[in-house]
Order: C-alpha cells, then sequence, then structure tokens
C-alpha cells in the first residue's frame, strides 16, 4: 500500500535520514579489517532477504524474522504459515601454473636456501603432474544427518516455517526450517584439486527455533529466539607430500639402497605419489544459540534494526579412516623404519608406526559459529522508493584452525610430527602430532555492508534489488582449495506479488562471484616456499588462482490461516 503523500512529507525529509545513515556507515567502514565472509546468510532460503542482498535488519522479513531479526516477528498479524524452495548451482575452478623453483626461502632467522630438489638432495626435482593445468567442479555434495557426505544432483531443499499471534498478550509466537550454514563439493578422481578435499562438506540445520516477537511501544518491538541445531562436518582429501624434508628423506633412503641394502630394508616414494586418502565425518545433533533483536520504527517511512546472533560451539564426534597407498605402505614397512620403530617411538611420547594399509577409529573436533552483530536502516526515500542498508560484525578471529583428534595414531602424522621435531620447527608452527591434525585458517573478525532497493510498481506487486560486497575471513598466507572463500560480491534481485489478502508469493536471484590469485609462496597452507610445511602444503611452488561461481534461487509462498 502506498503512503499517504501529506503524511510522508510532515516530517522532515527522509534523504535527511538517508545521508546521515551513509555517513553513519560510511564512518565505521574506515575501521581496519573491514571485509566479510563468503557463504554467511546465502542459505536461509528467504526470497526477500535474498533479493535485497541481506539488508534486512531494519526491514525483517516475515517468519525468517527468527534469524535476521526476530524483533520483526511482532509485525506478523493471525496465524501465518511459510512454504520455501531454496535451489542452487555452485561452481569452483582453480588454476595451477609454473613451478617456482628459482625462489629463495627462509625459515625463520636461518639464512635462505635455494628452493630446489638439487640444493637438498642433489638431483633434479621431478616435473609436477599437477603443474599448468586446470581443475573444475560444480558437484555438490551436502554432509547430512544419517547419511554423511552425500552427492546430490540438483541442490533443491523445502523449508518451512509457522507463526501463531496470542491476542491476550499481544506475543507472536514462531518456529521454523533453515540452513545458516551448506557449502560441499564433490571433485573426481582426476582433478588436480583433490589432493586439498575431494570431497567437502559443511551444514548447519536449524530444525526447531522457537522464537517470540513483541510490541512495548506503538514504535519499539523486542524479539528473541533459540536455534536448536545439527552440524555436520565431512572431508575425504587425497593427500601428496611433495615437501623437500620428505624429499631429503627420500633421498636419504636412496643413498642407503646405492651402499648395498636390499629393496626389503629400504624402500621410497615419489615426492608427487598418492600418500594416502583421508576420510573424516563427525557430527553434533544438538547444538543450540540464540538470536536476540530490536526493532525501532518512530515514523512509517524510517526504521532502525539491531540484531544480536550468538556464539555456538559444537562439539563434533564421528569416524575416521586413513587408507595408504602402496609407495607409502611399502616404505613404513621396510625393514629401515621397522629397525627405526622404537628410536621414533621414544621421540614423539611412546608412538611407534603401524605399518599397516588402513587406519581407522573415532574422531573428534569443535567447530564455531562466531557471534553475529548487525544493525541496519530502512528508509522510504520517496513513496514507492525503500532503501535498506545493513552494517555487519562477525566474530570468525575466534576460529583460527580447524583441529581433528583421532584416538589412535595415524602413521602420516607420526612421520610428520618426526620431520617436525628434527627440523626443529617451533612448536607454534607444527600443525601435527601422532594423533591430531590442525588445518590453519587464521579467520579474521570482519565488518562489512549490504545495500537493498524495494520499488512499488503497484498494489501488488513489489520489485527488488541488492548488492553485498563480501571480503574473504580467510587471509592470503592460509588460503587453500580446501575452504576456498576469497573476496566475492553478491548481486540480487527479486519480487514480491500479493496474490489476494491471505497469501503472497515471493522470489530471489543472487549471483555471486569470488576471485583469488595466490603466486607461490604466498599461502602456508598450499603453496608455500618455506621447507617443513608438512601439514599441509601439497602445491608448494606452483602459482595458485581460484574462482567461485553461484546462483542462489528462492521461491517462497506465505499465507494466513
Amino acid at each position: 500500500m502506498k503512503l499517504n503523500q501529506t503524511r510522508f512529507f510532515a516530517y522532515p525529509h527522509p534523504l535527511f535520514f538517508l545521508v546521515c545513515s551513509v555517513l553513519l556507515i560510511a564512518a565505521s567502514l574506515v575501521a581496519p579489517s573491514a571485509s566479510a565472509q563468503l557463504v554467511h546468510n546465502l542459505t536461509i532460503g528467504n526470497a526477500k532477504a535474498l533479493a535485497m542482498a541481506n539488508a534486512v535488519t531494519a526491514d525483517p522479513p516475515g517468519i525468517d524474522s527468527i534469524h535476521y531479526n526476530p524483533a520483526g516477528l511482532a509485525r506478523i498479524t493471525g496465524r501465518q504459515f511459510q512454504f520455501k524452495l531454496l535451489a542452487g548451482y555452485y561452481g569452483l575452478e582453480e588454476t595451477y601454473g609454473d613451478r617456482r623453483l628459482d625462489r629463495i626461502v627462509t625459515t625463520g632467522d636461518s639464512p635462505g636456501i635455494a628452493a630446489s630438489y638439487e640444493a637438498i638432495a642433489g638431483e633434479a626435482y621431478p616435473d609436477d603432474p599437477v603443474e599448468n593445468t586446470s581443475a573444475f567442479t560444480d558437484t555438490p555434495m551436502l554432509m547430512l544427518p544419517g547419511s554423511g557426505l552425500t552427492e546430490v544432483d540438483t541442490l533443491l531443499v523445502p523449508l518451512v516455517g509457522i507463526a501463531i499471534v496470542d491476542l491476550d498478550y499481544g506475543i507472536v509466537y514462531a518456529t521454523s526450517i533453515y540452513s545458516p550454514q551448506a557449502l560441499g563439493y564433490q571433485r573426481d578422481d582426476n582433478n588436480s584439486s583433490r589432493w586439498q578435499g575431494q570431497e567437502f562438506g559443511l551444514t548447519r540445520i536449524t530444525y526447531f527455533a522457537p522464537s517470540i516477537g513483541f510490541k512495548v511501544s506503538d514504535t519499539l518491538s523486542f524479539g528473541a529466539s533459540l536455534n536448536i541445531s545439527w552440524q555436520g562436518l565431512g572431508l575425504m582429501t587425497k593427500i601428496r607430500a611433495p615437501e623437500f624434508s620428505f624429499a631429503f628423506l627420500n633421498s636419504f633412503t636412496d643413498n642407503l639402497h646405492d651402499m648395498g641394502l636390499p629393496d626389503s630394508a629400504v624402500t621410497s616414494f615419489s615426492p608427487y605419489a598418492n600418500i594416502a586418502e583421508l576420510r573424516v565425518e563427525l557430527e553434533d545433533a544438538f547444538s543450540v544459540g540464540y538470536n536476540l533483536g530490536v526493532l525501532w520504527e518512530p515514523t512509517p517511512w524510517f526504521a532502525v534494526g539491531f540484531l544480536y546472533q550468538s556464539e555456538t560451539s559444537s562439539d563434533l564426534k564421528g569416524d575416521y579412516k586413513m587408507t595408504y597407498g602402496d609407495e607409502w605402505l611399502g616404505t613404513t614397512q621396510s625393514q629401515l623404519l621397522q629397525l627405526a620403530n622404537p628410536v621414533i617411538a621414544a621421540l614423539n611420547g611412546g608412538y611407534p608406526l603401524h605399518a599397516i594399509q588402513t587406519e581407522e577409529g573415532k574422531a573428534t573436533a569443535e567447530l564455531i559459529k562466531p557471534q553475529h552483530v548487525a544493525i541496519g536502516t530502512s528508509l522510504r526515500v520517496f513513496p514507492n522508493w525503500k532503501v535498506n542498508i545493513d552494517l555487519k560484525w562477525i566474530d570468525y578471529s575466534q576460529w583460527e584452525s580447524l583441529d581433528i583428534r583421532f584416538e589412535n595414531s595415524i602413521d602420516f602424522l607420526t612421520l610428520s610430527d618426526l620431520v617436525y621435531r628434527l627440523m626443529g620447527t617451533p612448536d607454534e608452527e607444527r600443525h601435527a602430532t601422532p594423533s591430531s591434525v590442525s588445518f590453519p585458517q587464521e579467520y579474521k573478525s570482519v565488518v562489512s555492508w549490504a545495500f537493498g532497493v524495494e520499488y512499488d510498481y503497484s498494489d501488488n506487486l513489489t520489485l527488488r534489488c541488492g548488492y553485498e560486497p563480501r571480503k574473504g575471513i580467510i587471509p592470503d598466507r592460509t588460503a587453500s582449495p580446501l575452504t576456498p572463500l576469497p573476496d566475492a560480491d553478491l548481486y540480487s534481485a527479486g519480487f514480491q506479488y500479493v496474490l489476494d489478502g491471505y497469501s503472497t508469493v515471493q522470489f530471489g536471484l543472487g549471483y555471486l562471484e569470488a576471485t583469488a590469485n595466490l603466486p607461490a609462496g604466498t599461502s602456508k597452507a598450499s603453496n608455500s616456499l618455506e621447507p617443513g610445511r608438512i601439514i599441509y602444503n601439497p602445491y608448494n611452488y606452483l602459482d595458485l588462482e581460484t574462482k567461485i561461481s553461484a546462483y542462489i534461487v528462492s521461491l517462497s509462498y506465505d499465507t494466513k490461516f
């Protein structure tokens, strides 16, 4: 419904509030580390929020106010039901360039060394089969309750929500099923990026969200929601070790062989051999957090919203399985390493090599979903035009690494720990013990903004569009194909059509594009030039570029009953 023209201009002109809002948010964006994460808010499935590029803190979208600002529930009148369909497409591409063996590297205060196999092992380093190749996947995979890592043909998910008004107390009660996190992919057996995530799935499903919203005055509303969720993490990756520390050990065993020791005593593996395949599937069926919201609407054409989402910690439990390739197995079963087993165990606190094809058991990890604060304004600058602006802060710095603990020792980690010790690697740079592994991420807390526009074309049809720049939460020094979260831009559009006095159809379409350029030596988690990066540096000395393209579609039907 269009606003009354006389009342619209009875207050200071809305352009005054728009200028003030823009200046306030622009001033805030000058703060250091102004950036945002890739996947946040993209999988909720709300058509209005998607079409407005998530700039809805001061203009909460019906039942999904549970997530975006629970105070918005107070706007609901009568009983309401929502049905949504969320669909998506995700394409991930990596390009690997030349090996940079000419680089000079240093470790701490040590002098620079020529980063080449010749300098370490005295022979030519073999060609890397990944050099000058490209990799692409658009095969979706999800971590699902009861199924684990599951390939899906199409990302098409139905979601529902319901709200009921208590007329005696003026309180709106609501709950909804939605997914705050859903990211996953599968790479084929020939994909060059399989060494850093062949299958990956990170899913959070909020299956029960008891929520309330109520007005404390004609202009001020409060709301709160409790979100009870299932959290799942699945990973299958091939493992290789082109790192020069292992190359040195390889050369050492070759020299022993030249001295006359038989093949049964000394075997070695090539630096590009498939050492192993690691599969981990972890879950927590009861991960709890909460949202708090405030909505102030002093006039019909101006509103301010505030949202706080709590940090949640998921204690993930599940299974792991490490399956070794023949070359690595031959090395661990060699007479030389079997004779050295007591020494290896003495150095690392009592963990000898098992020298078997498959190691499996239970695993645990802690997964942090960080706290999130958002403030937004919604301003109807003209009778038919509305502008929304949001400012958001997310505390991702609480999640510095992904740490997985295994109930038993793992041979690859045992030897990695040995290499760390022999090289004198500082404790903070040791990312493995015989029974644990750490994938350093060094996530950073981020500040971002979002901008949305709404145009009332008619009494029934409303058009929407939005833009949200989203910088990566992982710095270049820890970026990798495992968790590709570079800078991104979200462009969106959509509409709302009122069918009658009871029912509404809404549609949202978003396109996200993200790119990253990581020259050799940029990331210690994928292509470092420094020796000793055992966990995990599978593309050392290679230039790396990544590109992500994603389409998100949401269609919803809201009706009163």
